[in-house]
């Protein structure tokens, strides 16, 4: 559920207001948990000047969550309410009578895990002329430590030496961490011709404190019965690495009516265990993202109430993972019954069978198999004023 309300004001400037609430759940075997966030954000949008424009907001997260477990998979809080409270800067500034712009800014927020976060960002944007377009950009972001990563506790049976029981305990880890990203980008596009356009963007991206799972000592437990004994995993932030790739995309309007829309994706991955980690399966994250992504989407207007939009989807295989490449289709026919009111079909994973896009090896989720879906979809937009 999503409400948002609009105010522009005579001077040029612009509030905003959302809020929203939302509520999921997953269901296995040997574990359930649902949990639910509500949002609010507001945004503020001032223009300083015709070459200076400035943007600030605020905004609040309040995440509820609940599982229910066994021995298998449990968290040793089953309830959780966390807040998230965050605010951002924006600067534009223009100069040469549009052709360069710089945007810098930052945001800021305060979780329950890691206190505060800082994460500042720089851009450049250069347009020599109406085909022409270079930019750079600078940025550095952070993932907080999920509820999961702190309280999970997973256990794997499995046959001990001289017939004793053992098992695999993964548990999460008061200490765990945010892992932090320092990403470098540069992008060229070229609009070739008045219905035709490519991008070019290549990127590196250095992280810190990444995910490890670091062995503990062994001990000898006695409940539940019988006695066992359990190898201990942690979570940690033990790693650091780094990404690069490059993506190619275009934009090919064939007529006023039909837009075609390529895209192609190379993903490189290099990690490094920092010293005195004793991680064993954490670097082979590195082959748990595809290498290879490409897709072709289309878009026809087929009148001015039908739409028909449909893409092809093509993912190489996550070889640590044992997930093979795969092709999905999707399509959709949307109707617009009147201007502020639209109703849809929609179909994906449209080509049949039943393929896995990825396994959690240590959660306690299972291999899920996605396979073909088809749903409705009403979409009612209004104009608070």
């Amino acid at each position: 559920m999503v409400a948002s309300w609009t105010h522009r004001q005579s001077d040029g400037s612009t509030e905003g207001l959302r809020i929203s609430f939302d509520h999921a759940g997953t269901s296995e075997p040997s574990f359930t948990r649902s949990y639910s966030n509500f949002n609010l954000e507001f945004q503020h949008q001032l223009n300083l000047s015709e070459s200076n424009g400035l943007v600030w907001g605020l905004g609040f997260r309040d995440s509820t969550s609940d599982s229910s477990g066994t021995f298998t998979a449990s968290e040793t809080q089953p309830h959780r309410n966390n807040q998230l409270y965050s605010d951002f800067l924006q600067d534009e500034i223009t100069l040469a009578d549009g052709h360069v712009s710089f945007i810098f800014g930052s945001k800021f927020e305060h979780n329950a895990f890691t206190g505060v976060e800082i994460e500042p960002g720089a851009r450049f944007l250069w347009t020599p002329d109406n085909h022409h377009t270079l930019w750079a950009a600078v940025s550095r972001a952070v993932t907080t430590p999920p509820n999961l990563n702190k309280d999970i506790v997973v256990n794997i049976t499995f046959p001990g030496p001289n017939g004793v029981p053992a098992l695999t305990r993964l548990l999460g880890d008061a200490p765990y961490g945010s892992e932090s990203l320092l990403a470098y980008e540069l992008g060229y596009r070229l609009q070739a011709m008045r219905r035709f356009s490519i991008d070019l963007a290549t990127f590196y991206n250095d992280y810190q404190h990444l995910t490890t799972y670091e062995p503990g000592i062994p001990f000898f437990e006695s409940a539940p019965a019988p006695a066992h004994l359990v190898l201990p995993t942690y979570f940690s932030n033990n790693m650091r690495g780094g990404t690069y790739g490059s993506e190619i995309s275009s934009n090919w309007n064939l007529t006023s009516r039909w837009r075609l829309i390529p895209s192609y994706s190379l993903l490189e991955f290099r990690l490094q265990l920092e010293p005195g980690s004793n991680a064993t399966t954490s670097l082979a994250k590195s082959g748990q993202s595809p290498r290879h992504q490409f897709q072709v989407r289309s878009n026809l207007d087929i009148s001015k109430r039908w739409q028909f939009d449909s893409a092809i989807y093509y993912v190489s295989a996550l070889p640590t993972l044992a997930v093979s490449g795969y092709a999905r289709v999707d399509a959709r026919l949307g109707y617009r019954l009147r201007k502020d009111l639209e109703i849809s079909l929609a179909g994906q994973n449209l080509q049949g069978g039943k393929h896995v896009e990825f396994v959690n090896p240590e959660g306690p989720f299972t291999r899920a198999a996605i396979s073909r879906s088809v749903f409705v979809k009403l979409t009612w937009e209004s104009a608070l004023r």
